[in-house]
């Protein structure tokens, strides 16, 4: 149990009733401050280890899932049923198996497969004008946009690991190979669904990261 007897305002207590915690603030920062100045000193005398190339790219992304496609018509999903059909069941095209009769729900089926089968050739197909646009455009994201596509600027260096499409193994590549292939268009070329085109626009091969 325990009761209130006094109220005081907000205040900075004397130094003798925090002696103790100040002291041992002041012995963290001094270990603190003495650890930085030896990771330091370390880092400058050892440059060598973080030099290596820095790379800087234009990147136009275009993810084939969000491409619109114009459904099927019905007899176009007969003809495919008839060619194709048996892939729906694991089964290749050249297989001699029944297969049952297109009902409403294999229709669907079939038209759903049909869609998705569209979309890497019509990927394929925006990501080659995006190309040929970007041999004289200044600007890629002015045909990046016009073909429903993303274009970003983007840095890579030693050890920065891997972005949301180029995985650490392609990055890596990418810094060995970035001052051979500077101002060269780089693809088309698929990441899964997302398809990307690329130019190396400026490479350092002696960038050594600040502290």
């Amino acid at each position: 149990v325990g009761v209130v007897t006094e109220r005081q305002p907000k205040h900075v207590p004397p130094m003798r009733e925090v002696l103790g915690d100040v002291k041992r603030r002041a012995d963290t920062e001094k270990r603190r401050t003495a650890n930085e100045a030896e990771r330091r000193t370390f880092h400058d005398a050892n440059r060598e280890r973080w030099r290596g190339t820095r790379a800087s790219l234009t990147r136009v992304t275009l993810n084939a899932s969000t491409i619109a496609v114009k459904p099927p018509l019905p007899e176009e999903v007969d003809r495919w049923y008839v060619q194709h059909g048996r892939s729906l069941f694991g089964l290749p095209d050249s297989s001699k198996a029944w297969v049952p009769p297109l009902t409403d729900s294999l229709r669907a089926v079939a038209g759903a497969r049909m869609t998705e089968e569209q979309r890497p050739h019509l990927a394929a197909e925006a990501m080659t004008r995006i190309v040929g646009a970007l041999r004289t455009a200044r600007d890629a994201r002015v045909p990046a946009r016009a073909n429903g596509a993303a274009a970003e600027t983007l840095t890579f260096l030693k050890s920065s690991g891997p972005d949301t499409l180029f995985n650490a193994p392609f990055v890596d590549s990418l810094l060995a190979s970035a001052a051979a292939t500077k101002g060269t268009l780089q693809g088309p070329r698929a990441f899964g669904p997302y398809w990307a085109v690329w130019r190396v626009d400026a490479v350092d091969t002696s960038f050594v990261p600040p502290y």
